[in-house]
C-alpha cells in the first residue's frame, strides 16, 4: 500500500516547480517589491522525486541475479533499467532546474529591488531649493 502511494504522490508531482514556482514578471511596476517565488521547497522535492527514482532503477539494476549461460557465472547488472529510469527521472530534474533558474531571477529582481528603494527614500525626503 505504502509503495503504491509512494509512486502516486510521486506521478502527481511531477513537475511540481514547473506549475508552482513563479518568477518575476517582465512586464511588472518596477516600483513595487517583485511578486514571485523565493522558496525553494518544489525544486529540492523535485530533485529528491528524480533521485529517488534513480535509486529504485539502481536497485533494479543490480538486484541479485546471475549468469550462468557461459561456462563461468557472473553477477549481472542491467543496464536498461538504469537508463530508463534516469529517462523516467528526467521530467523532475528538468522542473528542479526551472525552478532553481525562477527563483534566482526572483532572489536578483528583489536584490534590484531593494537597492533602489534606500535612493527612492533619500530622494523623497530631500526638500527641495
Amino acid at each position: 500500500m505504502s509503495r503504491r502511494l509512494f509512486v502516486v504522490s510521486l506521478a502527481l508531482c511531477a513537475g511540481c516547480s514547473f506549475a508552482v514556482v513563479k518568477g518575476p514578471s517582465p512586464t511588472r511596476n518596477l516600483q513595487t517589491r517583485p511578486t514571485c517565488t523565493s522558496t525553494w521547497g518544489m525544486p529540492l522535492l523535485d530533485v529528491i522525486s528524480a533521485g529517488a527514482i534513480v535509486a529504485m532503477g539502481f536497485s533494479v539494476a543490480s538486484a541479485p541475479g546471475f549468469d550462468c549461460s557461459s561456462n563461468n557465472c557472473r553477477d549481472s547488472f542491467d543496464n536498461s533499467a538504469l537508463i530508463t529510469s534516469a529517462v523516467i527521472a528526467a521530467p523532475w530534474a528538468i522542473s528542479a532546474f526551472v525552478g532553481a533558474l525562477r527563483i534566482d531571477s526572483c532572489d536578483a529582481a528583489t536584490a534590484t529591488w531593494e537597492k533602489a528603494q534606500p535612493a527612492a527614500a533619500a530622494a523623497s525626503t530631500t526638500p527641495a531649493p
